[in-house]
């Protein structure tokens, strides 16, 4: 029964992230670009939108969220242990990046409202819960230093991504990024200071997850 209401959960949970997900799509696509007003074609206001790493997270979230429904949680191959820490870690990032630094408590309207509230409060808590009341159910850990390195792949591709665009059309999602204003090496140590919020996290996460599986803890666990 407890599984079951886990799936049932997930299975929701995936259902509104990615409805979600779509809104915001829709939105950049009717609406002006107000974080940069140069970009008018609907092409380049749906790709201004999906480059913040709000929307990578929640897409990762998304697709986890699914596949736990569809029973993955207790899955063991390297890169489902992957996707499970990287799903968490990215949407947890998101959450605390978001909520302790950039809000600065305007309160969103309409579609925003919803999308705001999806993507920085009930993602970033519900799929890192999800992931922690699944822990019991795996005879081995996700967070070994293997999964830790592939999980850092994605984001790291994000960042590239993010100072190439930005080099090449002088916008940036986040300006804690912002090479062109903040120049290169401090926005380098920004970044780096998110990379060491990730290990910090993971680190901890760590720890639950080895004190929730110590009664079922194998000898033959990856490392």
């Amino acid at each position: 029964m407890l599984k079951l209401a886990f799936r049932v959960l997930a299975g929701l949970l995936a259902a509104a992230g990615a409805t979600t997900v779509v809104l915001s799509g829709v939105r950049a696509a009717t609406t002006e670009c107000e974080e940069w007003p140069a970009f008018t074609s609907v092409g380049a206001k749906v790709l201004t939108q999906y480059s913040y790493f709000t929307l990578w997270s929640a897409i990762v979230g998304v697709i986890v969220a699914a596949a736990y429904a569809a029973g993955f949680a207790r899955t063991q191959t390297t890169w489902a242990r992957v996707a499970r820490l990287e799903a968490a870690m990215m949407l947890i990032v998101t959450g605390l990046v978001y909520n302790l630094i950039i809000a600065d408590g305007t309160a969103k309207q309409g579609v925003d409202a919803v999308t705001n509230a999806m993507h920085h409060l009930v993602l970033p808590v519900a799929l890192p819960a999800l992931w922690v009341l699944s822990m019991p159910q795996r005879s081995t850990r996700d967070i070994t230093w293997g999964v830790i390195g592939r999980a850092l792949i994605l984001p790291t591709v994000w960042v590239a991504w993010c100072l190439a665009r930005g080099a090449a059309t002088g916008f940036y999602p986040y300006d804690f990024l912002n090479a062109a204003t903040l120049g290169y090496p401090t926005a380098l140590r920004n970044i780096a200071g998110v990379y060491v919020l990730f290990f910090v996290l993971t680190g901890l996460l760590s720890g639950v997850e080895r004190l929730l599986q110590r009664p079922r803890h194998t000898q033959g666990a990856p490392r």
